[in-house]
């Protein structure tokens, strides 16, 4: 059970943390937020925790992963959002030396899922929130962009730094936190990611046909994005047309990124005479030649 100033820990651990996103981490891995969506928490009581999930075994007063807020560090612990900058953080009886060549970026706004900012999919990505009604209708509660330091520092994440299969993927301690709940949306959307990351688009389809066969959906339309790639990297372009157009229907600025979906899809590998004229179709649609 959660204790004290651990009040917020089962939401920290099981959507900020989100151990399917991240089941592990290279020593000196550095998490950059540019939010603090935690009242109870700064970012070195963070780092207490994730050291507990990611490092329980250590035993030195070096600590292998920090997490760190940039609205607060900038100039100080970070000397700049650049490559190449040496992060030297001080706790009590311990401390974390690390680069900015280590840093893996996050960003938290729920009720979406955490987000591991990818360069190569997520520049300039607006993530949606948005209330869906039981006829199928949806209303867009809130649009917005990557904060200005996570897009500033979006360049630095370098997914290298997460080690998709460890050989004793990360579990919070069981003395400490409560049981991990019962599957969610965001334990598909964050394996897929995870399966994106790291090129396994068949993993990418599986996880989406499991989870809409499960009528599990979103509250940011932005999450549906990984499996609309899937599905058109795997071929199935039928199943990602039709989500792309919910989805541009529904939310005409995600448009962008959709374009940069279809066309990374034209640019993967062969495709027939059909696909490609499909693939033009649906980009005709989204009107892509203007948004590029």
């Amino acid at each position: 059970m959660c204790s004290g100033i651990l009040l917020e820990c089962p939401r920290l651990i099981y959507r900020l943390m989100c151990l399917p996103r991240i089941p592990g981490l290279k020593p000196n891995t550095v998490l950059l937020a540019d939010n603090d969506r935690f009242q109870f928490m700064d970012d070195e009581a963070l780092t207490y925790l994730v050291n507990w999930i990611y490092a329980p075994e250590n035993r030195t007063n070096q600590f292998p992963v920090s997490y760190i807020l940039l609205s607060e560090r900038l100039g100080d612990t970070i000397p700049a959002i650049e490559a190449g900058q040496p992060i030297h953080q001080n706790f009590y009886l311990s401390d974390f030396r690390g680069s900015t060549d280590q840093a893996i970026v996050v960003y938290f706004n729920p009720p979406s899922c955490l987000r591991v900012l990818n360069p190569a999919y997520d520049h300039g990505l607006v993530y949606l929130q948005v209330y869906r009604f039981m006829n199928g209708r949806v209303t867009i509660l809130d649009a917005f962009a990557q904060p200005p330091l996570a897009a500033a520092a979006l360049p630095l994440s370098n997914m290298d730094q997460i080690l998709p299969a460890p050989a004793h993927p990360a579990r919070p301690p069981s003395f400490i936190f409560d049981p991990e709940p019962s599957t969610n949306w965001c334990y598909f959307f964050e394996k897929a990611d995870l399966a994106r990351q790291t090129g396994n688009w068949q993993k990418v389809v599986s996880l989406g046909d499991e989870a809409f066969s499960g009528d599990y959906y979103p509250v940011d339309l932005s999450e549906y994005l990984v499996f609309i790639e899937g599905y058109a990297r795997q071929g199935r372009l039928e199943d990602a047309a039709r989500l792309t157009s919910s989805i541009s229907d529904a939310a005409p600025v995600l448009n962008p990124a959709l374009c940069a979906i279809w066309e990374r899809a034209r640019m993967a590998g062969q495709l027939s005479e059909n696909d490609e004229e499909q693939i033009t179709s649906i980009e005709q649609g989204l009107l892509c030649n203007s948004v590029r």
